[in-house]
């Protein structure tokens, strides 16, 4: 082989190690500016994550109002079977202005951490938090149906978190209001239209629902 082959050779050899080199590098150079990209990141800080309203860690951390239209956490509803005994009384021939009292006990060894209670209609179902978010699905009432009566009523108990004791003031009228969907809602409670007492119970680790039926005189 002859010199001028021989320096032929090595330019060719070299030229080709370069350009190893170069794809390399522009490799790595894409995946550190696509992975690490701030924008592409997922937002650790995204949905509705509501307020903690003094209740212990292992309990839910949302406590909406009666309009807030959000979930409560990532916390699902338990089965209907609640370790809560309830008591609520009383249920039957209200006036308007009457006080009805909520007792609320824990079984199995749970806790209560705390209480929503809702006006709501009759003949509908109570299973989600949207349920009870009156511009959603339109089955609360969104304000007091007379003067001095009770439309939301929250409660968070303190440690042992073995009783919640609250009370609703009853009120007999009509609230009418449009959803978000812009439809429009009537719920009447009086003598000739009963409601229900939805009560959204708050135990270690989850939550579910109770209701009880109010009838009017």
């Amino acid at each position: 082989m002859t010199t001028k082959t021989k320096r032929v050779v090595v330019l060719v050899a070299s030229a080709a190690i370069i350009l190893v080199l170069v794809v390399v590098v522009a490799a790595r150079s894409g995946r550190s500016t696509t992975a690490g990209s701030p924008s592409e990141q997922p937002d650790s800080t995204a949905g509705d994550q509501l307020s903690s309203d003094v209740v212990p860690s292992s309990a839910p951390s949302g406590l909406p109002g009666n309009d807030t239209g959000a979930s409560v956490t990532n916390l699902t509803p338990t089965a209907p079977a609640l370790p809560l005994d309830v008591v609520v009384s009383p249920t039957a021939a209200l006036v308007d202005g009457q006080v009805v009292s909520i007792h609320v006990t824990p079984t199995n060894g749970s806790n209560i951490y705390a209480a929503e209670a809702f006006i709501c209609q009759v003949d509908a179902s109570y299973t989600v938090d949207a349920d009870i978010r009156p511009s959603i699905t339109g089955k609360c009432i969104t304000k007091p149906l007379s003067v001095n009566t009770s439309d939301y009523v929250k409660k968070v108990v303190g440690p042992p978190y073995q009783v919640l004791d609250m009370s609703v003031i009853a009120g007999v009228g009509s609230d009418s209001y449009a959803t978000q969907q812009g439809r429009n809602v009537t719920i009447t409670c009086d003598s000739l239209h009963p409601c229900v007492l939805v009560l959204k119970l708050q135990i270690p680790n989850s939550y579910g629902f109770r209701t009880f039926p109010l009838a009017y005189r």
